[in-house]
């Protein structure tokens, strides 16, 4: 038996949540969806005035700190130095 209803998000679909959740409801048969659509397009570039915190740019930033502290570390280890192995890691 299914029971479909919807709701606008408030904190008293919470408490009728874990009402459900407390009357030996499983989670796994409990969904709750919100009823408002996502109008807006997630951006590439976060800009001083607008963050939602989903940037591209932040994981290549992330990601270039790492490969550089890496070939920078294990470059000792080459013969060319660690130079060298900062470009070899990022190729």
């Amino acid at each position: 038996m299914y029971i479909i209803a919807s709701f606008d998000y408030s904190p008293a679909l919470e408490i009728a949540i874990t009402e459900l959740m407390e009357k030996d409801i499983p989670q796994s048969n409990i969904l709750a969806l919100p009823l408002d659509k996502q109008t807006e397009v997630p951006r590439l570039f976060d800009s001083i005035h607008y963050a939602d915190g989903t940037s591209l740019v932040d994981v290549a930033g992330i990601l270039g700190c790492i490969f550089m502290l890496l070939g920078s570390i294990y470059g000792f280890l080459l013969e060319w130095g660690p130079s060298f192995g900062d470009l070899l890691v990022l190729l």
